[in-house]
């Protein structure tokens, strides 16, 4: 259940990354949407191998931990950015 939950939590990410990027570019829809799938594929290659060699050392309940341990990061470092909206 928790995995089913926060993969339809995750659906929309990508949505709303690429109506910040229109938002941050309106006049450049086509160049806002390339770097959209530019950043998305680069911020998902990083992870590859390590989330490869982290399953394959690892029970599962250590990929998770080590997920949401990354997760609670990149939420901190959101709120603790102080920005409030795109500029």
């Amino acid at each position: 259940m928790p995995l089913l939950l926060g993969g339809r939590a995750y659906g929309g990410v990508p949505v709303g990354l690429q109506a910040g990027f229109m938002a941050a570019a309106p006049d450049e829809v086509e160049t806002a949407t390339g770097i959209h799938v530019s950043v998305f594929c680069l911020s998902i290659a990083p992870g590859a191998l390590p989330g490869r060699l982290l399953v394959d050392a690892h029970p599962l309940t250590a990929v998770l931990a080590t997920g949401a341990a990354f997760t609670l990061a990149a939420f901190l470092a959101a709120v603790l950015s102080g920005r409030t909206s795109p500029s």
